[in-house]
């Protein structure tokens, strides 16, 4: 029989969390590969143009709309091979049967409230970040926060009050369209149940994020001094050299750190929905 690892049998600690998301990687990987290139591929399509037509790869201050265009088309991809890969880990982690063909029809069908529940999301989160915005100035900070070194320290130690009201709202909001896939909910009934999953684990589930964004940043810089390491080896400075460089190292990244990120959503997920399920059976006041 198929060890099934999701859901979990019984609620897990923090570490055991950990674990049964690195099992769930270890599991999928080989049947998750091809869909993590094409999501890294798609997440890069906007520079991976810019690089085909000789032009440099840009950032989300850009204002060229053809490079936004791309860059739009290319995340709702990465949102339909997104969806397709956790359905894919979430069967084999579950010990159910899986095909390309039924995983690409439900991602299909799914794309469109995806969309949506992101689009919501990501407008929420922005009111939210409205106040941080308005001080920025202040502190002397550009919108892109590449001058934090110049910046006015003690306007800064303000901001980190006024980013609290979007850490706390992102993090609700943060199995909102793992809920929407892998239940088939509309946007805002998967926006509730995220919020409803974390009632009560609102802590538990700053330290496991914190965790997998600890585990990210550790990746990234990484990549960052492997990138940096072949620039000063081989004595390139040309900034569309290092690109051209750059974008294929992220590729291959982002290949193996997207079927983790699913593989970790899918433990906590996991977690969350059987201890929602025995606080339910528990009923107010009651024992499981």
């Amino acid at each position: 029989m198929p060890q099934i690892l999701y859901p979990p049998p019984r609620p897990q600690s923090i570490g055991e969390v950990l674990k049964t998301g690195a099992q769930i990687f270890r599991l999928s990987f080989n049947a998750s590969l091809l869909y993590g290139i094409i999501i890294a591929v798609c997440g890069q399509l906007a520079n991976l143009r810019n690089l085909s037509v000789d032009l440099p790869a840009q950032g989300f201050d850009s204002v060229d709309p053809i490079w936004w265009a791309w860059g739009v088309a290319g995340n709702i991809l990465a949102m339909l091979f997104g969806s397709a890969l956790l359905l894919r880990q979430k069967a084999l982690a579950a010990g159910e049967r899986t095909g390309v063909a039924a995983e690409m029809r439900q991602a299909a069908v799914l794309l469109s409230r995806l969309i949506v529940c992101v689009m919501l999301s990501t407008v929420l989160i922005s009111m939210t970040l409205v106040p941080f915005a308005m001080v920025l100035p202040m502190a002397g900070v550009n919108a892109t926060l590449t001058n934090l070194a110049s910046a006015n320290v003690g306007v800064l130690l303000l901001l980190i009050p006024l980013s609290l009201p979007a850490a706390w709202l992102s993090l609700g909001l943060f199995f909102a369209a793992p809920a929407l896939v892998l239940r088939k909910l509309g946007p805002i009934e998967a926006m509730r149940v995220s919020f409803r999953l974390l009632r009560g684990n609102w802590w538990r589930m700053s330290v496991l994020s914190a965790a997998v964004l600890g585990v990210l940043l550790l990746i990234f810089l990484l990549l960052w001094t492997v990138t940096l390491a072949a620039v000063v080896v081989t004595g390139i400075s040309d900034l569309k050299v290092i690109t051209s460089l750059v974008e294929p190292l992220g590729i291959v990244f982002g290949a193996v750190i997207v079927p983790w990120c699913g593989a970790q959503v899918l433990a906590m997920m996991g977690d969350l929905a059987v201890r929602q399920e025995e606080a339910r059976r528990a009923g107010p006041g009651g024992t499981a």
